[in-house]
């Protein structure tokens, strides 16, 4: 069996507090190595895990895939351990990524619908108790801008430059990148900064306000709708209005143009609409 280790409480710090991971994110890369190490009890003796081979990594993810895990799941895992190896390189630990060259099933290119439109504004403007108000300035981020949910609870009250309508966002990696904001947001921000400094949203937690934001906001069949599906919306929303896709990818900060590239057909139906109203016909 592989041996618990403190690196990888050490390695799970660094990610927190110095790339600024999301508390979530920290909880699965934590569930995947335990899910790993119970896995790891056929083997014979306690191994380290600085000696953990690229064959038994090998034969993990065969195992993965014979259990019938979904490939997101697979890659998920793989990604963890391969940062995890590059963590412990980067501190002189092990001399190689024993994780190189392992190759990963396809994810197929599944993606989810947006979230109405018509649901999302009736939250944004209708009566709500001042214990709420927090969520209404959260979810107005992420409808005008497309920031993530973990992006929004970690801004603090130095990102935002109400002056010149901009908030400086720090990313999955900790990657900054500017979002600009409607003069409408700002405002809205304007008065709740007035009132306190450092962390917009202090004490927020990331899954509690998730529950509360689905429990809050229906769609049209009384579905409950998520954060990324506010996002989605933002996307295909901007896609529709002919923003260009290289855009879109610094705005919603992704790595590459290709993650971008997938919520191309968000817009589709937006699209097709807009041909059937305003394109000359025969």
């Amino acid at each position: 069996m592989i041996k618990e280790t403190p690196l990888f409480a050490k390695f799970l710090h660094y990610l927190k507090y110095d790339q600024r991971y999301a508390d979530r994110t920290i909880e699965e890369y934590d569930k995947d190595w335990q899910a790993f190490r119970r896995w790891s009890m056929r083997i014979a003796t306690e191994l380290d895990p600085l000696y953990v081979t690229r064959e038994i990594f090998a034969g993990y993810l065969s195992a993965l895939s014979h259990q019938g895990l979904a490939a997101a799941t697979i890659r998920r895992r793989l990604s963890m351990h391969r940062s995890f190896a590059r963590w412990l390189m980067d501190y002189g630990y092990i001399d190689a990524n024993p994780c190189d060259g392992l190759r990963t099933p396809r994810i197929p290119i599944r993606i989810q619908a947006p979230a109405e439109d018509q649901a999302v504004q009736t939250f944004l403007h209708r009566p709500l108790r001042p214990s709420l108000e927090y969520l209404r300035l959260a979810v107005a981020l992420m409808y005008t801008t497309g920031m993530r949910l973990a992006e929004v609870l970690s801004l603090e009250t130095s990102q935002i430059d109400l002056e010149q309508c901009l908030i400086i966002v720090y990313g999955k990696g900790n990657k900054q990148r500017y979002c600009p904001i409607t003069t409408e947001t700002a405002l809205a921000l304007d008065i709740m900064m007035s009132h306190q400094d450092g962390p917009l949203f202090p004490g927020r937690n990331e899954a509690s306000v998730r529950w509360e934001m689905i429990r809050q906001i229906k769609d049209s069949a009384g579905k409950g709708v998520t954060p990324h599906a506010i996002r989605r919306l933002f996307a295909s929303r901007c896609l529709s209005q002919g923003m260009d896709i290289k855009t879109l990818s610094i705005l919603m900060g992704h790595a590459t143009v290709k993650t971008t590239e997938r919520y191309t057909t968000l817009a589709t139906p937006c699209l097709q609409a807009a041909v059937n109203r305003y394109a000359p016909s025969l």
